[in-house]
């Protein structure tokens, strides 16, 4: 055997011990987006952390003040995981100090979820050591969503365009929301990737390709309400008068799913 093809192999066996080292476990819940329940085979149930991201809050508690951006994070995490089975590695530290699990989460393809969270713009890199192995990923992530705008990195620019109190993340600079996912019925909304339209979960034209958005985002993007499964009917709440959280445009959709 060639030293390449020695490396190939061994490179091979690296990746299969890591697989395998993994836990699997189905999705029971989805908290907030860097916050998730899940059950292992065995049937516990425990709350896992996503290790190496941070989201907006959804409401007021000891990590930090609620944000009008935590629910759109947490409706992209739950587009991706809601009802998912996933697998879950580890690092140096098994929990932090509020109990939770600390864990990379996979989905099917070895898709890294916290990865994802960042590189579409609905999270924002979280460095705690030791928990550290792939900071580097994960940094390269959040610039590239950064660079083009994604997710809530765009969002607050177009709040801020409009002269609203933008809070949650730092401005960045233009696009979608990167990767596409299975739309689910309560999954909130969903554009293609050509599209001009949003949609609910099961419309017909989303056949192609479904990305999720909030109604809120798709308002902000110029995206229309599609005719067949909304009826055009969506509507921009009017700005908020709260000095605290009133962003101009803010989408009264946003505040319906509360806190849990």
């Amino acid at each position: 055997m060639s030293q390449k093809a020695a490396f190939v192999a061994l490179g091979i066996l690296l990746l299969a011990a890591a697989a395998a080292a993994r836990d699997a476990a189905a999705v029971v819940d989805v908290y907030d987006g860097d916050t998730i329940t899940v059950r292992y085979e065995s049937g516990e149930t425990v709350k896992i952390r996503l290790i190496g991201i941070d989201t907006p809050e959804i409401a007021d508690n000891p990590h930090g003040p609620a944000s009008e951006y935590g629910p759109i994070s947490r409706d992209y995490l739950d587009a991706l995981l809601v009802n998912r089975r996933v697998e879950l590695e580890y690092d140096v530290t098994a929990t932090d100090k509020y109990g939770r699990t600390l864990a990379y989460v996979y989905l099917p393809g070895s898709i890294m979820v916290n990865e994802r969270m960042l590189g579409a713009g609905y999270a924002q890199l979280l460095t705690v050591p030791p928990n550290v192995k792939y900071v580097d990923k994960f940094t390269a992530a959040q610039s590239e969503a950064i660079a083009g705008s994604r997710g809530l990195w765009g969002l607050q620019i177009a709040v801020e365009a409009t002269g609203g109190a933008a809070t949650g993340l730092k401005a960045g600079a233009g696009t979608a929301p990167a990767g596409p996912a299975t739309p689910t019925e309560g999954g909130g909304f969903f554009v293609t990737e050509t599209g001009k339209k949003f949609h609910k979960a099961g419309c017909r034209y989303l056949t192609s390709s479904a990305i999720p958005i909030t109604r809120e985002e798709a308002f902000a993007r110029g995206y229309t309400p599609c005719s067949v499964c909304i009826g055009g009917t969506a509507k921009v709440a009017p700005a908020s008068s709260s000095s605290s959280s009133g962003s101009s445009g803010r989408c009264e959709a946003i505040t319906k799913k509360g806190t849990r």
